[in-house]
C-alpha cells in the first residue's frame, strides 16, 4: 500500500486537478492520499478524469477539496467509462459561493465518490461498487453522497454507502431554481438498465 502524507493543488488555467489528472485504460490501487485541492477543472481527490474502462480500486482521501468546477468528485470528477470500488472519501468537499456569480448559469455535479457519470459510445459502462463517503458535501445542485449525477443506462452504484452530511446551495445560484441531492445519488437521467442496488444512506440530506 501506498500512503501520500500531503499534497495541494490550486490556480487556474488547468483542465483536470487531481493527483492524476487524466487516466485513459489505466489502473490506480491502494493508495490513500491527504490533499487540498481547489480553483477550476474537473476536480477528484484521486483522478480528474477516467475513461475506457479505467479502474480506481482501494483508494482512500483524506483533507479538503473547495471547488469552482462543474463535475468533482473526493475520488473521481468524472468516469467516463471505468470501474471505482472499495473506495472511501474522508475529504470535506465544498462548491465555493465564487461560481455561483450572476449571470454563470452552468449545472454543478458533485459527488462523495464521484461528481458525474457517463460512459462514452465505446465504453461498456460506469461502475461504482463497494465505495462509501464518510465526510459532508456542499454543492449547487446536483449533490450525492456516492454520484452526484449517473447520465446513463449503462451506469451501476452497487453496496456503497453515505455517512456524511449532504447539502446543496442552489439558492446562492442563478442556473436554475431546482437542486437534486440524494444520499447515494443526487439524479439519474436514464432508467432503462441503469443500476443502484444495494445501497444504503445514513447521513442527513
Amino acid at each position: 500500500d501506498y500512503t501520500i502524507d500531503s499534497i495541494t493543488i490550486n490556480g487556474a488555467g488547468y483542465d483536470y486537478k487531481g493527483l492524476f489528472g487524466y487516466i485513459n485504460n489505466g489502473e490506480v490501487k491502494r493508495l490513500t492520499c491527504k490533499v487540498i485541492i481547489g480553483n477550476t477543472g474537473t476536480i477528484g481527490g484521486i483522478v480528474a478524469k477516467m475513461c475506457n474502462g479505467a479502474q480506481i480500486r482501494l483508494c482512500k482521501v483524506y483533507g479538503s477539496i473547495v471547488s469552482q468546477s462543474s463535475y468533482c468528485g473526493g475520488i473521481v470528477g468524472y468516469n467516463g467509462g471505468g470501474v471505482i470500488s472499495l473506495c472511501e472519501n474522508h475529504a470535506s468537499i465544498n462548491e465555493s459561493l465564487l461560481s455561483y456569480n450572476t449571470g454563470y448559469t452552468d449545472n454543478y455535479y458533485v459527488g462523495g465518490i464521484v461528481g458525474y457519470m457517463q460512459p462514452s459510445i465505446t465504453d461498456s459502462g460506469c461502475v461504482v461498487n463497494k465505495c462509501g463517503n464518510y465526510s459532508t458535501i456542499v454543492g449547487k445542485n446536483f449533490v450525492g453522497g456516492i454520484v452526484g449525477m449517473a447520465s446513463s443506462c449503462r451506469d451501476t452504484i452497487s453496496m456503497c454507502y453515505n455517512r456524511g452530511t449532504i447539502v446543496a446551495n442552489f439558492s446562492y445560484g442563478v442556473g436554475g431554481t431546482t437542486a437534486y441531492v440524494g444520499g447515494i445519488s443526487g439524479t439519474g437521467t436514464s432508467t432503462e438498465n441503469e443500476k443502484i442496488e444495494y445501497c444504503f444512506n445514513r447521513g442527513f440530506l
